[in-house]
């Protein structure tokens, strides 16, 4: 049975088919996040990581420091975690 659904219905529902076949990255350590996203350090401060940033590690795995979308460190850095919370 055809169901006969208007021009905008369909147009709705071809959006949200492309929408679940896009990757969005939630895991701030794997590049830019798409939406903004939360993990705490290990003195239990929040990190707020917004929507194209990213965080990074010191060489010695002693912190980690919020990015900006070029890379570039935002500011000071977090004690580093060995779980992370996000």
């Amino acid at each position: 049975m055809v169901q006969n659904i208007g021009a905008a219905q369909y147009a709705l529902n071809k959006k949200l088919d492309e929408g679940k076949k896009k990757k969005c990255n939630i895991n701030p350590f794997e590049g830019p996040v798409d939406d903004e996203v939360y993990i705490s350090d290990a003195d239990g401060n929040i990190i707020k990581v917004p929507a194209g940033y990213q965080l990074g590690g010191s060489k010695d795995d002693k912190f980690i420091q919020l990015k900006d979308p070029d890379g570039r460190a935002t500011g000071p850095g977090h004690t580093a975690i060995m779980g992370l919370n996000f």
